[in-house]
């Protein structure tokens, strides 16, 4: 059982109850002189009581079908759509290029939207299982599952941008390499900085020294701050229009209306076709609107900047041979993004109104898939419980076979020989997965069960038997047996069997929450019989009255309260019976128990906790405590590592260049391990907050693991960019993009597939990383300006820079920066953290390579 909690956390309430009906057996079997099958009846006749009348309660007192909740959801969800467009309105308003950017709030949201999704695809899981009655049936409402994926996917994209701009400010315009969010007891200037005397060094200074030198010549100069305030505002002004959130009002009107249909409310034909035909108009507004920005957001961004293009609309040679092209980088952006959210919004909206039109009539849908039930019961995704870091590198290793099988299987429908299925398959995880010697079935069959034992997995279910032979074996002794008996002693093994957990951060805050609940509950309790029954031997009437206001607060804890007070409120709410109960045993059925009502009864039911604690904490620390801060660690260690092996695949397309089928295929599998590694980043969150609860002699405190988590998942945001635009770059932006960013360089790869390993080697063992490391990444953007054999400033137009090409090589030039900067700020958390080792003396006293500008264009970074 305590292999089926590791392995499948869903089967959580199978574990319990199972463990439960177990310790029946196991503390009252060895007083019977013959097996008694029927033991578990105890149990089992109330829990089906209790089933059936929540399945009667649910079909009969206000009914609510997954269809139902499913679209009352994704109806909340597109408020979040509402409050994306607000948030970018307000950022592109007058004055938007100065004001504050509220990462707070953005932070929040985009937490908010993943949740939302989260919850949205759980329900998606079930919906075709179950049979409903409304407009819609579980397949259609399924179909809108891609279209808001889309939606909310590039919404973020959208988040992330205004994000971007805020660490790209505190980096260029304060010379800080670092994070603004998070004070730094030392500040550098490449200006006024002196070799140290001192013995100390201070980790990373190397790199933030040669950092400093590339943000200064980045940094704008400060003439040029009017006019990309000017073009910046050109943009805002168009765009306030198309940020309207009418569509997205359109669309949540849609589907409410379609929720809230009966069999006796459905609208007549007539009435029908006007509500149709508004909902239309709306979408048409939103296309010519987005048509209208298209055609006349880069002319508007331009024109503060006119004088640098003549009156055919050549770009006009500078005296000193560098002109920055003003707003430039963050204008495209903007563009390139907010034309992606609102195609995703136009298509959704479409969808939509097709199944309004279409499906206008009330019917009775009967389910048509139960595969997905069995599907998600035995998935490795963990449940939000108090065991909340329980996954491991195991779970991720197995994900990534599946994403390997199932690439597997699509390139031997596409391909007809075995050959270059093999090699397409070696070309995608040519980093994790290469050919071993092979092994005897013997020695693979034995180091498979060593590994099966000692994993993660064997010792939770070793510690919970022995925890279950230290508290039974006294039971089955005659000595013990009596006083185990009558004193209810299988509650202190199902205490201790349910306190333990995986790791040391989860079992401290188990014990915790668990001995809070109870401590409440009893004392509830204890108020409740005294109050009901005073001295006496209490009475029904007394105790049912004073029953009630426990109760509602109790389910008002279980519904509202968040997720981590589920595990306290059911022990309070079960102590809180149990005191009632077994104080109403001792008058009216006194052979059962030998306790004095009330207090007695409270001090027993706490007697039983504690020693179940004892226990669980001697089994749980001895003799080595299973710490959840290397657990953490080493999962950010093995995301670290698919990053690389993703970062290696984007280049390996972006030189090969796949086409057809072939091409198709690869954005197939990109597309579903960017999704697996963006969901499992977001799920490590709550498994890294739970390290704060146990004591830890390791470097990697809750607060570092949780900067390095947000450092991965933006040089994630920036892999995604660019393995997402590569692909649409001509050959002729594609060498531009080489020339000035080398992102496919031999010695540029190299860099950024050694500091990630170094990084990831670091994270699994806590050493200190090396002085010297191929870093900054940033000197490789030193080289900004266009070279000859690629648009030349004779060359530069005004009817380029409506090129969608030459967007889509902006974009990829900020992604490609960001993802640089990224990686550098990540080394230097990491060193933060352990330190370093391997100084070479005399690199600091080194002056930084001079800047080359080029004679052509500079694209202005500042954001």
């Amino acid at each position: 059982m305590a292999r089926l909690r590791a392995a499948f956390p869903k089967f959580i309430l199978v574990y319990i109850f199972g463990l439960i009906v177990i310790d029946v057996y196991i503390t009252t079997g060895p007083l019977s002189n013959s097996f008694q099958g029927l033991l578990p009846l105890v149990f089992v006749k109330p829990l089906t009581s209790s089933i059936a009348i929540g399945l009667v309660l649910s079909l009969v007192v206000f009914p609510e079908s997954c269809s139902y909740a499913t679209l009352v959801t994704l109806s909340k969800s597109l408020g979040h759509a509402c409050e994306i467009l607000k948030i970018t309105r307000s950022m592109l308003q007058e004055g938007g290029i100065n004001k504050r950017i509220p990462v707070q709030e953005i932070n929040v949201l985009k937490r908010k939207i993943i949740e939302a999704q989260t919850l949205a695809k759980q329900q998606f899981t079930f919906i075709e299982i179950e049979p409903s009655i409304g407009q819609w049936s579980g397949g259609d409402i399924k179909h809108l599952q891609e279209g808001f994926q889309d939606l909310f996917v590039n919404g973020i994209v959208l988040l992330n941008f205004h994000l971007l701009r805020q660490e790209y400010r505190s980096k260029v315009q304060r010379n800080a390499p670092k994070d603004p969010a998070v004070s730094y007891p030392y500040s550098f200037s490449l200006n006024n900085h002196k070799p140290r005397k001192d013995p100390y060094r201070r980790n990373s200074e190397a790199q933030t020294l040669a950092s400093t030198a590339i943000y200064e010549f980045l940094k704008p100069e400060p003439e040029s701050g009017k006019l990309e305030q000017a073009a910046f505002d050109e943009m805002g002004n168009l765009s306030q229009d198309l940020l309207d959130h009418d569509a997205v009002i359109t669309s949540m009107k849609i589907i409410d209306s379609a929720n809230n249909r009966k069999w006796f409310t459905s609208p007549k034909k007539s009435n029908m076709d006007v509500i149709v035909e508004q909902h239309t108009q709306a979408l048409d507004k939103l296309k010519n609107q987005r048509e209208r920005f298209q055609l006349r957001i880069v002319d508007r961004m331009i024109d503060p900047a006119s004088h640098f293009f003549d009156a055919e609309g050549k770009f006009i040679h500078s005296s000193d041979g560098c002109v920055k092209i003003l707003g430039l980088v963050v204008g495209m952006n903007y563009r390139h993004r907010i034309m992606a959210f609102t195609a995703s919004l136009v298509n959704l909206l479409e969808h939509l109104i097709q199944l309004e039109s279409e499906k206008s009539k009330v019917k009775f849908w009967m389910p048509v898939a139960l595969k997905s039930l069995f599907s998600v019961a035995i998935s490795p995704e963990p449940v939000y419980d108090d065991n909340a870091l329980e996954k491991t590198q195991k779970i991720f290793e197995k994900k990534e076979g599946k994403l390997k099988g199932q690439k597997e299987k699509k390139g031997r429908k596409e391909k007809s020989t075995a050959q270059r299925t093999r090699g397409k398959s070696a070309k995608t995880y040519n980093n994790r997965y290469q050919q071993q010697r092979p092994r005897n079935k013997i020695v693979r069959a034995l180091t498979s069960l060593y590994h099966w034992v000692t994993n993660s997995d064997g010792a939770f279910a070793a510690r919970v038997v022995i925890a279950t032979l230290i508290l039974t074996i006294p039971g089955a002794t005659k000595p013990g047996a009596k006083f185990c008996y009558d004193n209810r002693a299988i509650w202190a093994v199902i205490t201790a069997q349910l306190s333990l957990a995986q790791f040391m951060g989860d079992f401290v805050f188990s014990v915790a929450m668990r001995f809070l609940g109870t401590l409440i509950g009893g004392v509830v309790g204890l108020g409740a019989w005294y109050i009901g029954a005073g001295s006496g031997p209490g009475n029904s009437y007394g105790i049912m009255a004073i029953l009630v206001p426990c109760v509602i607060i109790g389910m008002a804890f279980r519904i509202w309260a968040p997720q981590e007070w589920m595990i306290p409120t059911l022990m309070g709410v079960a102590t809180l019976m149990l005191v009632l109960g077994d104080s109403w045993e001792t008058n009216y059925l006194p052979g059962l128990l030998y306790q004095a009502p009330g207090y007695g009864v409270f001090y027993h039911r706490l007697l039983l906790v504690l020693v179940g604690f004892g226990v669980a904490i001697l089994v749980q620390v001895f003799p080595c405590p299973p710490s959840a801060t290397r657990n953490a660690s080493k999962s950010l260690a093995v995301v670290s590592s698919h990053i690389t092996s993703f970062y290696a695949d984007t280049v390996s397309d972006f030189l090969t260049k796949p086409e057809g089928a072939e091409y198709r295929a690869a954005c197939g599998i990109r597309n579903e391990r960017l999704t697996q590694l963006l969901t499992e980043i977001d799920a490590l969150v709550p498994r890294i907050k739970m390290v704060k609860f146990e004591p830890s002699s390791s470097p990697f405190i809750c607060s570092i693991l949780l900067e390095i988590e947000t450092c991965l998942s933006r040089i994630l945001e920036s892999l995604s960019t660019i393995a997402f635009v590569l692909p649409r770059l001509t050959g002729t932006y594609k060498r531009i993009l080489e020339a000035q960013t080398y992102f496919v360089e031999t010695e540029t790869v190299a860099s950024i597939i050694a500091a990630l390993t170094a990084l990831e080697e670091t994270l699994r063992g806590g050493q200190p990383l090396s002085d010297v490391l191929p870093v900054p990444l940033l000197q490789n953007l030193r080289k900004i300006a266009v070279p000859p054999n690629g648009i030349g400033a004779h060359e530069f137009s005004r009817d380029i820079l409506k090129n969608d090409d030459w967007s889509s090589f902006l974009v990829a030039l900020m992604a490609v920066a960001s993802l640089y900067s990224r990686i550098d700020s990540l080394v230097i958390t990491v060193k933060e953290a352990v330190g370093e080792k391997y100084h070479v003396e005399g690199l600091l006293s080194i002056s930084p390579e001079p800047i080359r500008s080029g004679h052509d264009i500079v694209l202005s970074h500042q954001v």
